[in-house]
């Protein structure tokens, strides 16, 4: 006669099971409208004294641009050298066109807000800065491309440069991939204008006035947090995977983010910012 062992997974799982006698809808709103959340996400005597869809969402969302930003200037260098032929002191050039857009649209923002509300400009922002990024994943992955190996060469930059510099500059790069690299940069900048300035405004308005200085601090704080790995890792994925698939990947990721935001507008779940 045995003994029958349960297996050691089984030894050691937990569930906890509990049904809930009330329709899908009525159970449903529990989870997603704030004045009945606040009822019961924490037993007493703790209470939850304010609960915003919004707020969660916005933060998660300017998360997503912060560190994407972050990652993204770690990983210009190499698509500047590597793939542009653009020599590393040159490299910071290519932020410009970013910076000015940056700019319009925080000024743009600023004077039209009206047009649109402050989560239609953000999902609006992570879309083109989604776009942006994957723009530039394009211009990194390019490496048949003739006018990148032009750029890459010296000796076929010394063929196309009739004074025969060597520099690696942006004079020298041809300008194929280098628009269109420029046209990533500046869509990128017009997205974190759109991104950045309305969350800001979300993070400063909507958390009650006691709370607004913990929300802002949070959102740092996840932000700087979530940077860290990718941070670490984005230098070795870029070269066991490519550059350019790693851009891509963050830029689907920036898509995702718009789109999540889009689909909670149309939804009517957002409410409009008080």
């Amino acid at each position: 006669m045995g003994l029958f062992a349960p297996d050691a997974t089984t030894l050691h799982e937990l569930v906890l099971t509990r049904l809930i006698n009330v329709p899908r809808a009525k159970l449903f709103r529990c989870w997603t409208e704030p004045a009945l959340i606040t009822q019961w996400f924490t037993p007493p005597p703790w209470k939850t004294i304010a609960a915003d869809p919004l707020l969660r969402l916005v933060v998660l969302q300017a998360t997503v641009g912060a560190t994407l930003l972050l990652v993204l200037l770690s990983l210009l260098p190499g698509l500047a050298t590597r793939h542009l032929g653009i020599a590393v002191a040159d490299a910071p050039f290519l932020i410009l066109p970013g910076g000015l857009a940056f700019v319009a649209t925080a000024i743009l923002v600023s004077r039209r807000q009206a047009w649109l509300s402050p989560p239609a400009w953000i999902a609006a922002g992570l879309l083109v800065l989604g776009a942006g990024t994957v723009l530039l994943g394009f211009s990194a992955a390019g490496d048949t491309d003739p006018a990148l190996r032009v750029a890459q060469d010296p000796a076929l930059r010394v063929a196309q440069d009739p004074a025969g510099s060597t520099s690696g500059g942006i004079a020298v790069a041809l300008p194929f991939a280098l628009l269109r690299t420029l046209a990533g940069i500046t869509a990128i900048g017009l997205g974190l204008g759109a991104v950045v300035i309305p969350a800001r405004v979300v993070l400063q308005q909507r958390p009650p006035p006691d709370l607004r200085a913990r929300v802002i601090a949070g959102q740092l704080t996840l932000a700087n947090a979530a940077a860290v790995i990718p941070l670490l890792v984005g230098g070795s994925l870029a070269d066991r995977l490519g550059l350019g698939e790693v851009m891509m990947g963050l830029g689907v990721v920036a898509l995702l983010a718009g789109l999540a935001g889009a689909g909670y507008l149309r939804r009517g779940r957002l409410d409009s910012p008080r």
